[in-house]
C-alpha cells in the first residue's frame, strides 16, 4: 500500500480554527493598544501646548487662543484628534484635544481630553475615565 503525502481536510480545518480564534483574541487587542497610543498622542501634544502657551504668556504678559500664535497645528496624529484653546484670557488657559476620524468611533470612552492652566486633567463622561484617559 503507498502511503500519500500531504494534509487532510480535517488537519488543514484544525489549523484553520486554530488561526481563527488566535486572530478573534489578537486583533481586538492591537485594535486597544492603538487606540490607546493615539490617546497617548493627544496627551502629549496637549501638555506641549500647554509649554508654549506658557512661553507666550512670558513674552505678551497674557494667554492666547490663537494656535498660529503659538507655532501648532490644529489638528493631530494624522486627524485623529482636533486640538484647540477652549478659552484663554490674561491669567488662564484651557486647552482640549477631540478625538475625530476613526479615533472617534474607537474611543467612545475618552471623545475628548480636556487641559487647564492648574494642571487639571478631565476627560469626556465622568470623573471615573479621568484615569483611563490620562494614563493614570
Amino acid at each position: 500500500m503507498e502511503r500519500q503525502k500531504g494534509f487532510s481536510l480535517i488537519e488543514l480545518l484544525v489549523v484553520v480554527l486554530i488561526i481563527a480564534i488566535l486572530a478573534g483574541i489578537a486583533i481586538p487587542t492591537y485594535q486597544r493598544y492603538v487606540v490607546r497610543a493615539h490617546r497617548t498622542e493627544a496627551r502629549r501634544a496637549l501638555l506641549e501646548l500647554a509649554g508654549k502657551q506658557e512661553r507666550y504668556y512670558y513674552s505678551h504678559n497674557s494667554y492666547t487662543d490663537e494656535l498660529d500664535l503659538l507655532s501648532t497645528e490644529s489638528t493631530i496624529d494624522g486627524g485623529r484628534y482636533v486640538i484647540e484653546v477652549s478659552s484663554a484670557s490674561a491669567t488662564d488657559f484651557t486647552l482640549t484635544a477631540t478625538a475625530a476620524g476613526l479615533q472617534q468611533h474607537d474611543d467612545a470612552a475618552c471623545q475628548s481630553l480636556v487641559l487647564t492652566k492648574a494642571g487639571a486633567r478631565r476627560s469626556t463622561g465622568t470623573a471615573e475615565n479621568d484615569p483611563q484617559c490620562w494614563g493614570g
